[in-house]
């Protein structure tokens, strides 16, 4: 299999080569070098080079991590695709045209050919440290939120001080000697994610927006290529996050910074995995390219100011924002039932030179998110986005919503292996898969019913799940994830493995998802149709309902895991209680007819009052009278 890679070396040749074929495209220098002698280089890629450092820029990294080989092939698969189309693809042109690409291949070269010719996990750089140990974890060495570590053998060790490795000091240097990078990329396995940058205040920076926006368009062009779902996950609160990234330094200078995990497992077969890892990603690449104008800092437009929804009702909502008067600017609006999601043609729902827009093409007690920013016609160029605007959409006249979540006692796993799975229950994440350790694992959520009216009729219904975590599903296209309506009465035990696996399902919701479509980060929604709706109508008689999520249950023979994980909202190992699992309910109840008879009955005219008697209109004389009910 290794021999299906390049060395780093030859990868170095290739990009030399490109830079004789194309010397106008390509350039390539040496920013540094590393503890065994190697060069560091980056490659320089725009049309007309001699402008290219006064252009927006995107900075590629990869490999920083040795054996995430992804970083470096995917690299020389970009620059093949760009020596292969520089000549006819009219949007690579003019992306290279208004913008310049520098890709450093490699970021651990050392650390890269260590794992390719000895151990092939090998994961550091090839420091001696003063104990005889090897090894820094370059992607701990930066100096935004650095953590120091004595454990030099740890393979997180984040060196004596931040930068004190050659690699990342390069890195460092070229990322401030160029103001002009708007845009950041890291490329690592695994995970089929991406993780947007933070400045520790979680999503609450004001362009939380973009960096989730730009994963997710960037992730709508990867599904267009291969069916993959790349998941947009900007993690846990600030305790949990990793320190001294080059993610969190780029972002600290000015860009919007991405690491993007690609693949199942740190070394794909080449044949079977990489090739379309590389092909589905070259167009989120192109497509970042085209975004890097839009963030130019010495020419960027200004972001929509208080973008509110005016009015809300069931079926239309009216958005308002404001925005500096200017001739030449227009508005784009996006519309997505998913709170981060992609913008693009296919949900942009309008375009405006006001600072209004009226979307009346709603479905009552729904969850909608909205997306605008400006474009400026004359300039070619798009503003950043104003900050997402979520809203839920009223009921009918006649009509009742509820979102219920689960009872803690009653959400968690079972697993085939697990010793104590009645403490699983409440606690950490919902598992569901196989692995060998766990053996096969089955999800458990069961809600109450009571605050429903046992007479509802129910007109829809969802349930919504967040997955937290797909890094041990490490076989790309291999098995389907199910959630089901369980019949709780044969099951004694919830936390029981075999009475939850042999519990019947009475239906399942939907279609299965398969494994190339689980996407970390993003929720995930099942809607109920006619039968489903049907059976949680008659739970409204028991006052719960229970659902069982399986996964595949076996294992090919030389692989170790397919478990994806849940969140469940509570403990130390959730992202919070909003990211409980969601049952939403939309209702209505019989209508009934109410006769209330009058206590008064009064007719009154100019001569008087008559009671017991109701005459309305102009009597003989053409006086008017008056009736009371």
């Amino acid at each position: 299999m290794r021999e299906q890679y390049k060395s780093y070396q030859e990868s170095v040749d290739f990009f030399y080569e490109a830079q004789k074929k194309y010397p106008n495209v390509f350039r390539v220098e040496v920013i540094g070098k590393t503890w065994e002698d190697r060069d560091i280089i980056v490659v320089t890629v725009s049309k007309d080079l001699s402008s290219a450092d006064a252009k927006p820029a995107l900075l590629y990294t990869g490999t920083i991590h040795a054996r995430e080989w992804i970083g470096i092939e995917l690299a020389v698969g970009f620059g093949e695709y760009i020596l292969d189309h520089i000549d006819y693809d009219p949007v690579l042109n003019e992306a290279l045209s208004k913008a310049t690409l520098y890709m450093v291949p490699c970021a651990n070269p050392d650390g890269f050919e260590f794992s390719r010719t000895h151990f092939s996990f090998w994961r550091k750089n090839r420091r001696q440290n003063a104990d005889g140990s090897f090894g820094v974890d370059l992607n701990r060495n930066f100096n935004v939120g650095y953590a120091p570590s004595k454990n030099t053998s740890s393979n997180v060790y984040s060196g004596p001080e931040p930068f004190s490795e050659p690699e990342t000091l390069a890195l460092k240097h070229f990322a401030e000697d160029h103001p002009n990078i708007t845009i950041a990329l890291d490329y690592h396995s695994q995970g089929n994610v991406f993780f947007p940058a933070h400045n520790f205040k979680h999503e609450d920076a004001l362009n939380a927006t973009d960096l989730n926006t730009l994963s997710a368009n960037m992730a709508e062009e990867i599904r267009k290529v291969s069916g993959r779902e790349y998941g947009v996950h900007m993690g846990k609160p600030p305790v949990h996050l990793i320190s001294g990234s080059g993610r969190e330094f780029y972002y600290s200078t000015g860009a919007l910074a991405l690491t993007v995990e690609v693949g199942s497992r740190n070394i794909s077969d080449f044949i079977e995995n990489m090739t379309e890892n590389i092909n589905e990603n070259i167009p989120a690449l192109i497509y970042a390219l085209t975004e890097v104008p839009n963030y130019d800092k010495s020419i960027r437009l200004p972001r929509m100011a208080n973008f509110i929804a005016k009015k809300v009702a069931s079926n239309r909502v009216e958005l308002e924002w404001e925005y500096p008067e200017e001739e030449d600017v227009y508005f784009e609006i996006y519309r997505s039932k998913k709170e981060i999601s992609f913008c693009q043609a296919s949900n942009r729902i309008g375009m405006t030179k006001s600072k209004s827009f009226i979307d009346k093409h709603l479905r009552s007690s729904k969850n909608y998110t909205y997306f605008i920013r400006a474009v400026c016609k004359k300039r070619g160029i798009k503003s950043a986005f104003a900050p997402k605007l979520s809203i839920r959409t009223l009921s009918d006249i006649d009509g009742f919503s509820k979102i219920l979540f689960p009872i803690k006692e009653k959400i968690g796993y079972v697993g085939e292996k697990t010793i104590k799975n009645s403490e699983h229950f409440g606690y950490n994440s919902l598992f569901v898969g196989v692995s060998e350790t766990r053996g096969e694992c089955y999800g458990v959520l069961g809600f109450a019913l009571d605050s429903v009216p046992e007479n509802a009729i129910i007109r829809s219904a969802r349930i919504s799940m967040y997955p937290i975590n797909r890094v041990n599903v490490q076989i790309e296209k291999y098995g389907e994830w199910r959630l089901g309506i369980m019949d709780e009465s044969a099951c004694e035990n919830l936390s029981s493995f075999t009475a939850v696996r042999d519990a019947p399902i009475l239906a399942f919701i939907e279609k299965p998802t398969e494994a190339h479509e689980l996407s970390q980060g993003i929720w995930r929604t099942w809607e109920f149709a006619k039968n489903e709706r049907k059976l949680l109508q008659e739970a409204l008689k028991r006052k719960e309902i229970t659902f069982r999520m399986d996964g595949p249950t076996k294992l090919p023979l030389d692989r170790s895991s397919q478990l994806m994980q849940w969140d469940i909202g509570f403990s130390k190992f959730s992202s919070g209680l909003e990211f409980r699992p969601k049952l939403d309910i939309s209702y209505t109840i019989p209508a009934a007819k109410i006769e209330l008879k009058s206590s008064l009955l009064t007719t009154i005219t100019e001569s008087g009052n008559i009671e017991e008697e109701l005459t309305v209109g102009f009597d003989k004389k053409g006086c008017k009278q008056y009736g009371c009910i």
